[in-house]
């Protein structure tokens, strides 16, 4: 198989922050609201090859490739939001670091050039990679795969959305690139009512892009997207799917990943600014347990289809951020989900009631500050609800 592709997109994002929120006040000016511009079209071009060779009857040797190359083109500022505030504090501070006057409009950009003058920046990245894959399958029978695989692989650089001061600090990430290595079996069991998939996997990472801390020196610590240098994940998962009966059918999954920072960025600080080191902690969001099961059962009574499940999801804790605080700890949570439902005699409609987090876990999906804010999201409450579906 021989291919190629072009693909172009523009992506626009102006995201609006709200700051009356916080005690921030510059040069005895308070700043109410900013806006980030991020802009950018990106074109991607790539050629890709792949070619399957039979070794014997049950063994098959898989090779594809792709080369890849990406251009970003990026325009984007922080800007006074229209309201006059941020214009006016970055004015004054213009007007003091150039020792001459310094207007700034409303709506403008507050960025500022070397010679503190209100400047749109603009950058490219030009980036290009060559991604490849090589699996061994063996097929003892129409049922069993057992495979083992190597892979390189990359994820495109990119302008990440950051209140930047200076034209140096919207200098793009570059791409992060895996060797992922990985051993696996697919297997359908017990007269084919019995589906297993299994595998181990190793990846090793470079310039791997997170979610950590970065320093702002107008607005203090702020989330930003960092690169760690060498970083790697191993793991294990599997699924099971059985189904004993039509009518009823039972699933499972599990998932155990041990991520570890193996070198630092060049600052590497926690959400309060404190320099630190982020060598032995995991990625931030990633637990190191998760795992899910699942049963639903489909009878009839009379002329009527119904169905009744019911599934479980859990989550070991995580952090939210670099730094192990406690303050970003994400405690471990299990959610209880349980529905009911009627089905069409053809299977093409179903109406269901259904109650989500029907133990009412109060957890945490997410945590992280703001200057000198600290925020947490928690996840969804008890929800009960009536859905219907249609198919045709």
């Amino acid at each position: 198989m021989l291919g190629a592709n072009y693909h172009r997109s523009r992506a626009n994002e102006d995201q609006f922050t709200y700051t009356g929120g916080t005690s921030h006040i510059l040069l005895g000016s308070p700043f109410l609201s900013t806006i980030l511009k991020n802009h950018q079209d990106i074109d991607t071009r790539a050629i890709f090859g792949s070619l399957d060779v039979p070794l014997g009857n049950a063994f098959t040797l898989q090779g594809s490739a792709r080369y890849t190359t990406e251009q970003r083109d990026f325009v984007g500022c922080i800007r006074d939001s229209g309201d006059g505030t941020l214009a006016t504090t970055f004015g004054t501070l213009a007007t003091i670091l150039a020792g001459a006057p310094r207007t700034l409009l409303p709506g403008e950009c507050v960025t500022l050039d070397e010679n503190f003058e209100s400047v749109m920046v603009h950058k490219t990245l030009d980036e290009d990679n060559v991604s490849w894959r090589g699996t061994l399958n063996y097929e003892p029978g129409d049922d069993r795969l057992f495979y083992v695989s190597v892979s390189k692989g990359y994820k495109a650089g990119n302008f990440s959305t950051i209140p930047g001061l200076t034209p140096e600090q919207f200098d793009p990430l570059r791409q992060e690139s895996i060797l992922a290595y990985e051993a696996g079996l697919k297997l359908t069991l017990v007269d084919r009512t019995l589906q297993l998939n299994s595998a181990l996997f190793y990846y090793d990472y470079r310039d791997k892009q997170l979610l950590g801390s970065i320093q702002n020196p107008i607005f203090g610590t702020l989330p930003g997207s960092v690169a760690i240098p060498k970083s790697e994940v191993r793991g294990w998962e599997a699924d099971l799917t059985w189904q004993p009966t039509d009518g009823l059918r039972l699933t499972a999954a599990v998932n155990w990943v041990d991520s570890e920072i193996q070198s630092d960025p060049p600052l590497p600080i926690d959400p309060y600014g404190t320099l630190t080191t982020f060598v032995g902690e995991r990625f931030p969001y990633t637990p190191e347990w998760q795992a899910t099961t699942d049963g639903e059962y489909e009878f009839t009574v009379g002329t009527m289809r119904w169905s009744l499940g019911a599934g479980l999801n859990y989550r070991s804790d995580s952090y939210s951020n670099f730094g192990e605080n406690a303050m970003f700890l994400l405690d471990e949570r299990v959610l209880v989900d349980v529905r009911a439902g009627l089905v069409g005699p053809a299977g093409n409609w179903r109406v269901q009631l259904y109650g989500r987090n029907v133990t009412d876990e109060h957890y945490f999906t997410q945590t992280s500050r703001l200057t000198d804010t600290v925020v947490s999201y928690t996840g969804m409450p008890r929800t009960y609800g009536i859905q219907f579906w249609y198919r045709h």
